[in-house]
């Protein structure tokens, strides 16, 4: 059985956003990205699908948030190896070092320099598995929050798809417009 806590209100994170808003333009010592790993991988037939691109491989950037120094998530990424793994993981760095933690679509502009235009998002409750649940300092089968995350330019270009995982005692998603769509079991 899973016991959740109910004393205190869950920190909002808008959809397309990675950190709660109360965070973004925080100073930077007010979140701690520790850069787990940052790659060039094998490609799947999904990720090549969603990035609408043919390569072979793709680039990998893992990431571990932690605010007030308790884990938030874990960010796994992939982008369009055409980027270069040293040109990005360069800019991932320096997003990471800077004085205040940028929102999302400055974040896209400073890694892919072009505008954000879009983000397919889907979010739905999953079971940690044994290496998140141990980045998070979850057990194994906790409960988290998961959204996959499409990121595309102005011209529909996608230049990111990443799953992150967070924690869903701390988290909560919040969207200022859009609706929510029921699933059928037909």
């Amino acid at each position: 059985m899973i016991r959740r806590r109910h004393d205190h209100r869950p920190t909002g994170v808008e959809l397309i956003q990675c950190l709660p808003s109360e965070l973004r333009g925080a100073p930077s010592g007010a979140v701690t990205i520790h850069e787990l790993e940052h790659r060039v991988v094998a490609s799947t037939a999904y990720v090549r699908e969603r990035l609408r691109r043919d390569d072979e491989t793709v680039i990998l950037i893992e990431q571990e948030v932690r605010a007030a120094g308790r884990p938030l998530y874990v960010r796994v990424g992939y982008h369009p190896v055409e980027l270069g793994l040293e040109r990005l993981s360069a800019a991932v760095r320096d997003l990471d070092t800077r004085a205040s933690i940028p929102d999302a679509r400055a974040a896209f502009r400073l890694l892919f320099g072009r505008e954000l235009g879009s983000s397919d998002t889907v979010l739905e409750a999953a079971a940690a598995d044994v290496a998140t649940a141990r980045v998070l300092g979850l057990e194994p089968g906790d409960p988290v929050l998961l959204r996959e995350q499409l990121l595309c330019d102005v011209d529909g270009v996608p230049w990111s798809l990443s799953w992150v995982h967070y924690r869903s005692d701390v988290v909560m998603a919040t969207t200022a417009r859009g609706s929510l769509t029921a699933l059928s079991s037909s």
